[in-house]
């Protein structure tokens, strides 16, 4: 890979997940139609997954609220659990077009993202320049429902002899917290010890025959969970990969 080509994979992943460091400012521009009443409408959670690989995904969210003099504010929830705050928010009737500069290990980089929203959804483009030279990427955010782990999901677990152990994972997520459990026609095994942050989900499994007990860890990316699982049984550093959909 060429040192351009790789600094574009690598500006694409830490812009689209926020992986920033250093001296970080963010500005929502308009044109001269431009009003300062807040729109109710963009006010909430939205998020976003990028996949910079193949195989790997990132999930961000955003967090849009008003503050003490009614002004609309905000952040951005990166994997990490790292909150970057706004520093100046505005909107255009329907249309956002935003700024982003930010410099990072000594070099400075500028990104101008531009969409409009419509309903539970934000989509538009990414422009990003850096060292003269200029990249483009899509860009699109969908509202964050308040329990987005609640439903029935289609596990799928890959065994270290190539084969596919199945369940069905049910999970309630409401106020009162996150319950579960894997059900199949051999186990049926309650969540245990559930911790959901910043789209990081982990929980622990527990089996009944042997007393067993497996750690899951993994991302929640929409209707699509993944992660891996270990277990002292399984062996030394062993970790088996495993992927959910949501069912419709």
């Amino acid at each position: 890979m060429n040192k351009l080509k790789w600094r574009e994979t690598w500006l694409s992943l830490l812009l689209a997940c926020s992986f920033l460091q250093g001296s970080t400012s963010l500005m929502i521009l308009s044109g001269q139609s431009a009003v300062n009443v807040p729109d109710s409408k963009l006010l909430g959670a939205w998020t976003w997954t990028a996949q910079p690989g193949p195989d790997v995904r990132y999930t961000s969210v955003l967090d849009l609220e008003l503050d003490a003099e009614g002004e609309m504010t905000g952040s951005i929830r990166n994997p990490g659990g790292e909150r970057l705050a706004f520093t100046q928010i505005k909107q255009d009737q329907h249309t956002l077009e935003l700024r982003l500069k930010h410099t990072l290990q000594g070099q400075f980089f500028d990104a101008f993202y531009s969409g409009k929203y419509f309903k539970d959804r934000i989509s538009g483009k990414v422009e990003i320049r850096f060292e003269g030279h200029t990249i483009h990427r899509s860009w699109e955010a969908t509202r964050l429902p308040a329990y987005p782990l609640a439903g029935d999901w289609d596990w799928a677990l890959q065994t270290p002899d190539g084969n596919e152990l199945k369940a069905l994972l049910v999970v309630e997520h409401d106020a009162k917290g996150i319950r579960g459990q894997l059900i199949s026609d051999q186990f049926q095994m309650p969540l245990q010890e559930i911790a959901f942050s910043n789209g990081q989900l982990e929980f622990k499994t527990r089996r009944s025959e042997d007393g067993s007990t497996f750690h899951s860890k993994g991302s929640w990316q929409g209707n699509r969970l993944s992660g891996q699982v270990s277990s002292p049984s399984l062996g030394e550093g062993l970790k088996l990969p495993w992927v959910a959909t949501r069912r419709p």
